[in-house]
């Protein structure tokens, strides 16, 4: 009798828990009914039936209206080609069906070439040293704001932007973020059409788009996000840099940098790194001029410095093995003649202050 009660309290108590559970789990899918995650909506019908099988009116009233609402807000979501939806096996065969056929409409939806086309501009760069240089920009506002890659414009001598009519526009320099490797021009025009900004959160497996050099629509995914970088599964021609990365609704997603390490990949800053885009441009400076007969190694040789070197070779901070690294290339840079010393001094410097200022 005592080992019956004992089952009993202890399936109560279980029980008690569980209903804790799901009071908590139907205060959190209140809060969480707009985001756009599968695991809400089967969370949410788990909830509904849970309530239902205790035969609690008022409860289950409540589940099945944040049940239903999710599920309209996952069929938005999948029509506007912005998640992927999985169909869970505890669906029932009506909801499965109706699963199943908005999983398709998700996987068909693309995005508008030429609505892309018209918010995204080739640039024609001419360096200090007179080269020319392709890449593209985006679009932001009416009155000719572009974003782009900085590295497309750090040595920009002047710059034009090309629409996708082939009509020219004179550009100035805006603001940039050097870490972030973003940066605003703007353009000698008005009342142009702009990319709208997307204001959901990016995950990986997400489908995105992407408007090339030759104006050919890829299809790609987010394959990882890392450090606020999009690492995108597509192959990086050179003049995509500062391309726009879009979902299938047209909304600016991120701007395309450049070449990933990983094959066929590509790394893009997402949208909302767009606010770090504040500090003012700055020239770099002329190339200095040194004695061409001044290949003094003495500094490579030095014993002194030798030791402290040695003693630090095989340290895990991977900083100092970059400063090591870069030590011994220019050292040999010295002995080959392809830098001089001053020259090989002012990139170690440079390279110091850069790795400890993080």
């Amino acid at each position: 009798m005592k080992k019956i009660i004992l089952i009993l309290l202890l399936t109560l108590s279980i029980h008690a828990d569980v209903k804790s559970t799901y009071e908590d789990t139907l205060v959190y899918l209140e809060d969480m009914i707009d985001i756009d995650n599968n695991q809400t909506n089967t969370l949410a019908q788990r909830t509904y039936k849970f309530y239902k099988n205790l035969n609690i009116p008022q409860k289950t009233a409540k589940a099945e209206e944040i049940y239903k609402n999710s599920k309209e807000k996952i069929r938005e979501l999948a029509v506007s080609g912005l998640i992927k939806i999985h169909c869970s096996d505890e669906l029932n065969e009506v909801d499965k069906e109706e699963c199943v056929y908005w999983s398709k409409q998700a996987q068909a939806k693309t995005a508008d070439i030429e609505k892309l086309k018209q918010v995204t501009y080739q640039l024609k760069i001419q360096t200090e040293d007179n080269t020319i240089s392709v890449a593209t920009a985006v679009a932001l506002s009416r009155n000719g704001k572009l974003v782009t890659a900085y590295h497309n414009i750090d040595a920009a001598k002047s710059i034009v932007a090309v629409d996708y009519k082939g009509a020219e526009y004179n550009v100035k320099l805006g603001e940039v973020s050097v870490e972030n490797n973003l940066a605003y021009l703007y353009a000698e025009v008005k009342n142009i059409d702009f990319a709208k900004i997307s204001l959901q959160k990016n995950i990986p497996g997400d489908k995105v788009f992407i408007l090339n050099a030759k104006n050919f629509l890829l299809e790609a995914m987010v394959s990882k996000i890392k450090n606020n970088v999009l690492i995108i599964n597509t192959e990086f021609e050179k003049d995509t840099s500062g391309a726009g990365v879009f979902n299938a609704r047209n909304e600016l997603v991120a701007i395309a940098l450049s070449k990933d390490v990983i094959i066929n990949t590509l790394s893009a800053r997402p949208v909302n790194v767009f606010k770090e885009i504040k500090n003012t441009y700055q020239k770099k400076p002329e190339a200095l001029s040194f004695d061409n007969s001044d290949y003094d190694t003495s500094d490579c040789e030095n014993e002194d410095n030798l030791a402290i070197w040695n003693k630090h070779a095989k340290s895990s901070d991977l900083y100092i093995q970059e400063l090591h690294a870069l030590f011994l290339g220019l050292c040999q840079k010295i002995n080959h003649r392809d830098l001089t010393t001053d020259e090989a001094q002012i990139i170690y410097e440079s390279n110091y202050k850069r790795l400890f200022r993080k």
